[in-house]
């Protein structure tokens, strides 16, 4: 009965389905209907970096919304849940979504495979029926020397589960005799650290991690003739004088009883039966085989990026703190799968550089690492902290909430974005021609091209007709018959009172609050032409230029896409 209801009312089930969006995250794909089929996904490839992590990469795409991932030592059994990747975790270019770990056993090869899943209606986590491809990657124990500073070396290096204690040594000679720096450290799954200090500059340094085994030491007992022998000398010997020497002026004589106390006048003698007294016992710790080596130099000090800046539309200007000691710079970009891209070298102690190649919304990590010139030798300094450098020259995705203000506003504090007046805030409009597609009559057939003209804050225009323009040049060719922009009312804090939102084709894309429709007629995407698909080619370019479509928890207004997502 139920069913049939719905099917005859497809309308009402559609609303009723966006009604349950908990935000506008969760867009009409991701909110995935229970009898819907999950994309099987996949996965890209599987890397292990320079610090010993395997790297996943997996498929994304928009019937994906993360993936659990298993864990096999085996390339056909034995798998296990390890953890879990969203499309939050995706790359910059949102076609993949990459997932990173230490493995707590170690293998020649380490095997991964994934189950893809997305949310029903309710929120339920749905996985794929079927797993992805089995991938694999070699492993091995990886080892990093990196300078802090002209006197120390940052030592990293990976470890296993079978690695419960392990030794550090060091050498100036590659095969010299090695000193030891620490010995038998208790280890753990993962990366581990260690800052090796007072070195010296120019200085190569060897050093190697050696596996080791606590074994308990065994202290032989004193012969019965020398235990006599101790007895008969104790016995003979005069007891010490318990009176005070006269060149003690602070003795003060001892009046206390003494105790009668014994272990049994303890309620709480028995808790001492689960006392670790074999933490007591005497070990020592033996290597036994060697885990990882390499070689490291101190080096200049890290340097700390300060800022990035804009200055056009593929270049960012990138500052940092100087060195002192530094003769130059490099700037690198951090990859996801921990390798660094050298983008520039600086052969000057500045503490500025432009760098291109920049793409749109495109976000790149960048670090800049200080080097010396010393007797003739180039060394390289420490990596320091990265600065994530995001590509806005037009508005876009990953903006926050402070850039967008900071490109609207400057730095005034405007209240609730309002403007003072209409006069006020028609100062900050200009008008955008915009080219669309349109249909020559109705609904199909011949497309045309039509121009409006749309009314919008100056700052945001430039990301509007760019976006615009992406749409008419789409494949798509969405048909456009109307759009709004600009509109104020008294004390409108709104995003049309402040031209930061427009509204296309309102009729086919109404608003619908509490399941009702407001404004407009009726919202009919796939049937009806100037509806707009919620993850079609213009909602997703809108949201790639930093607008956000009206998709709200109690509310959806399916016309309107804002720079602010209000």
């Amino acid at each position: 009965m139920k069913n049939s209801f719905f099917k005859k009312n497809k309308f009402i089930a559609l609303l009723l389905a966006f009604a349950l969006s908990f935000t506008a995250v969760f867009s009409s794909v991701e909110v995935a209907d229970a009898k819907v089929k999950v994309a099987v996904g996949g996965i890209i490839s599987v890397k292990q970096n320079k610090l010993g992590a395997m790297v996943v990469t997996l498929k994304q795409n928009n019937d994906i919304y993360g993936y659990i991932i298993y864990r096999s030592t085996k390339p056909d059994s034995g798998f296990k849940q390890v953890g879990e990747v969203s499309r939050w975790s995706s790359n910059d270019d949102g076609t993949t979504m990459v997932y990173s770990e230490y493995p707590g056993n170690s293998a020649d090869k380490i095997y991964y495979k994934a189950k893809a899943y997305c949310y029903t209606k309710t929120y339920k986590q749905k996985k794929a029926s079927k797993y992805t491809n089995t991938c694999s990657a070699d492993f091995s124990y990886r080892f990093n020397a990196e300078p802090i500073d002209t006197k120390s070396i940052r030592l990293q290096f990976n470890i296993t589960d079978e690695i419960e204690y392990y030794s550090i040594y060091r050498s100036e000679e590659k095969n010299g005799d090695y000193t030891s720096l620490c010995s038998g450290v208790r280890g753990y799954a993962g990366l581990c650290s260690y800052t090796d200090n007072g070195l010296e500059l120019g200085k190569k340094y060897y050093y190697k991690i050696m596996k080791a085994e606590r074994v308990e030491v065994t202290t032989e007992e004193p012969t019965t003739e020398a235990t006599t022998e101790a007895t008969t000398e104790a016995m003979t010997t005069e007891p010490a004088s318990t009176e005070a020497q006269p060149t003690d002026p602070y003795y003060i004589p001892n009046t206390e009883e003494p105790s009668t106390d014994s272990w049994n006048d303890y309620d709480d003698y028995d808790d001492y039966d689960d006392y670790d007294y074999d933490y007591y016992k005497n070990y020592e710790y033996v290597d036994v085989e060697t885990i990882s080596s390499g070689v490291g130099m101190t080096g200049p000090k890290a340097v700390k990026p300060t800022s990035a800046k804009v200055t056009s539309k593929s270049t960012m200007s990138i500052k940092w703190k100087k060195n002192k000691d530094a003769s130059g710079y490099k700037l690198y970009q951090y990859q996801q799968d921990g390798s660094y891209k050298l983008l520039k070298t600086i052969s000057s102690n500045t503490n500025t550089c432009v760098i291109g190649g920049f793409k749109h919304g495109e976000t790149k990590r960048i670090n800049v690492v200080p080097y010396m010139e010393y007797n003739g030798t180039k060394i390289t300094g420490a990596y320091g902290e990265s600065l994530d450098a995001l590509m806005n020259y037009y508005g876009c995705e990953n903006e926050t909430y402070e850039m967008k203000f900071k490109r609207v506003f400057g730095n005034k504090d405007y209240d609730n974005y309002r403007y003072k007046d209409a006069k006020d805030a028609a100062n900050h409009m200009t008008s955008l021609k915009i080219k669309c597609w349109d249909f020559a009559n109705g609904k199909s057939g011949r497309k045309i091209t039509r121009t409006f003209s749309v009314t919008v804050n100056k700052k945001i225009a430039p990301t509007l007709k760019k976006a615009f323009d992406e749409i008419y040049h789409g494949k798509e060719k969405f048909p456009i018959h109307s759009i709004g922009g600009f509109r104020y009312y008294t004390g409108g804090s709104g995003q049309h009172a402040v031209g930061l939102a427009v509204d296309i084709n309102p009729n086919e894309n109404p608003e619908v609050t509490n399941g009702k429709v407001t404004t407009g007629v009726k919202y009919e995407p796939g049937k009806n032409p100037y509806s707009i698909p919620t993850d079609g080619e213009v909602a997703r370019i809108m949201r790639k230029y930093g607008f956000s479509q009206g998709l709200w928890s109690s509310k959806q207004d399916y016309m309107h896409f804002s720079y602010f997502g209000i």
